[in-house]
């Protein structure tokens, strides 16, 4: 019995003394779930974007557009961008019509959002920041932009990502690549 306490108290002291760098690199960025939760009413979206990847592209690369501006329209790309027939969007709307995407109406393109922004608000999508290190399938840098990269594993295997040009120059675009 004396033993297991000293050594607990042991690891409490650890614990303690650790350096916060040494529980920073996992720890998801707040901010980031505040926004998705009470900007975009999506409390389920399992949100895991790393402070230490924030705050390592902020460092280390140039940006004119800050991560909670681009994380704002990198959603509102998702939610209301279906340009690319490979989007979310446009694959909803071929799988719930059966057919290649093409024009969508306004009340098609309204109903899918409904839908989309419903998958999105489930704990098993994933929304993450692509690493410094990481390259997407398909098109864009992280070192040009920031890239979100989003999993809907119950709608198509595919992952979507949605580009944010760090300078701001670019048009934000959202894709998808299987």
């Amino acid at each position: 019995m004396i033993i297991t306490k000293k050594i607990v108290h042991l690891m409490a002291f650890a614990v303690f003394f650790a350096p916060a760098t040494a529980f920073a690199d996992s720890e998801i960025y707040r901010p980031a779930v505040d926004i998705v939760r009470q900007e975009f009413n999506l409390p389920n979206l399992n949100v895991e974007i790393t402070q230490a990847s924030v705050y390592q592209q902020t460092d280390e690369l140039k940006n004119n557009i800050q991560f909670e501006n681009a994380l704002r329209l990198a959603l509102k790309s998702y939610l209301n961008d279906y340009s690319d027939e490979e989007s979310p969007l446009a694959i909803l709307y071929s799988l719930k019509n059966n057919c290649d995407g093409g024009d969508i109406t306004a009340e098609a393109a309204q109903n899918i959002k409904v839908e989309l922004r419903e998958l999105l608000n489930k704990r098993t999508t994933v929304l993450r920041l692509l690493a410094i290190d990481e390259k997407p399938q398909g098109r864009g840098s992280v070192k040009t932009s920031w890239i979100f990269s989003l999993i809907m594993p119950q709608v198509y295997d595919a992952e979507y990502f949605a580009v944010v040009d760090r300078l701001g120059k670019i048009s934000v675009f959202n894709y998808g690549f299987n």
